[in-house]
This record gives C-alpha cells, structure tokens and sequence, in this order.
C-alpha cells in the first residue's frame, strides 16, 4: 500500500468526521437554487435545489429534469458560470472517484419505482463529470455490500476498465473486505476507513 502523506491523511480525517450530500425533494413547487445556509464561524454554505416535479407520486425520476437541478446547484455553490469551471474546483480528469450509496433498509420499496433516484443521482453526476472528461472506468459507486446495491437498482460490476459498482463485502451480513489497520481520530470517536477506498480510489462524494 502506498505511504499515507499528511496532505492524504487529512482528507481521510475530514472523510471520516463528516459527508456532504446531495438531496432530491419532491413536490415544491418551482425550480430554485440558491445559497440557504452559511455559518459564519466555518463559511460553510449549503445549496438547496427544489422541483415539485422531479419524482411523480409513483416514485418515476425525471432525468433530465434532475440533471439541470444538479447542474444548477453546482455551478451556484461554486459561483462558477460553467459546469467545466466548477468541477474543476474539485477534482481533475484524471481523478478516481467514487459516489457511497445509501442503500440500506429498502425491503419495504423492492418492486417500486421509488428505488429509481438512486440511479438517477449518481447517472447525473456521472454525466455532469464527464464536461471534465472525468472517465467512467476512474467512477466507483459503491456501498456496504453487493446485496444492497442490486437491491437498489444497480447492477453490481466489479471489473476494471469500466464503471464499478460493489460492495464492501457481498452479503450484507458478510465479512467486510477489510478496513485499514490506522484509525483517524475525530473527538473521542477513533474511525476506521474501509480500504475499498484506500486501494482503490482517492476522493469521494456522499449521497444521503
């Protein structure tokens, strides 16, 4: 395993003291995006974008709709004019990147299409990406096991030399393929960070 710089390991702490996240609310009445929240002690800010019509009543995403939503609160978080300019404030197109799922507790869904925004978000920041020609084969989608991701929709493809989607582990009450043996103190909290991560890509986006 390569040498942990300090640079990295600091990514790793802030990895593993908190997430940022990405919703999809339905049935608000207009599309908006706009800066709702900044702390003035940390200068964090939080974009909230809203449509009545991005998932119907049955639980069917509109796609294209939700692509302009996520498109229009990144470059409004950024303050960028362009998707290019504001991707590019995170990563580069060389860049390994992977989207962690929540998939987790779906029993009650299986069969519906309300399972479809799992999908739908992490094909529109797939897309989005690509105006950095980030390439699909450097994209991770992944979660705590196989099983929860095919039941969310996905289909699970552990092969290099495409888009991957896996687990850290099969079942979900599997063994874990492991976490990395140094733990990353935040407050009295020692966490671990799986080396799914470690070893495979270096940077990733949270979805809740």
């Amino acid at each position: 395993m390569e040498k942990i710089t300090n640079s990295r390991r600091k990514f790793l702490r802030q990895l593993a003291a908190g997430t940022a996240g990405l919703g999809v609310l339905p049935h608000i009445s207009s599309l908006m995006a706009s800066p709702v929240f900044e702390n003035g002690l940390s200068k964090s800010k939080v974009v909230l974008v809203k449509h009545s019509s991005v998932i119907n009543t049955t639980g069917q995403v509109q796609q294209g709709l939700l692509q302009e939503m996520l498109n229009k609160g990144l470059t409004t978080f950024t303050g960028k004019n362009t998707l290019t300019d504001a991707w590019s404030q995170f990563f580069t197109k060389e860049e390994k990147i992977s989207l962690k799922m929540n998939a987790l507790g779906l029993d009650d869904l299986q069969g519906t299409d309300f399972l479809q925004h799992f999908s739908g978000v992490s094909s529109a920041i797939t897309k989005s990406l690509s105006s950095i020609s980030v390439e699909e084969k450097n994209i991770l989608i992944w979660d705590r096991s196989d099983e929860e991701l095919a039941n969310a929709g996905f289909t699970v493809q552990r092969e290099e030399g495409a888009m991957r989607v896996m687990g850290t582990r099969v079942a979900r009450r599997g063994e874990p393929e492991g976490f990395n043996p140094e733990v990353f103190p935040v407050g009295k909290v020692n966490p671990s960070i799986y080396l799914l991560l470690m070893n495979v890509h270096h940077t990733s986006i949270f979805l809740c």
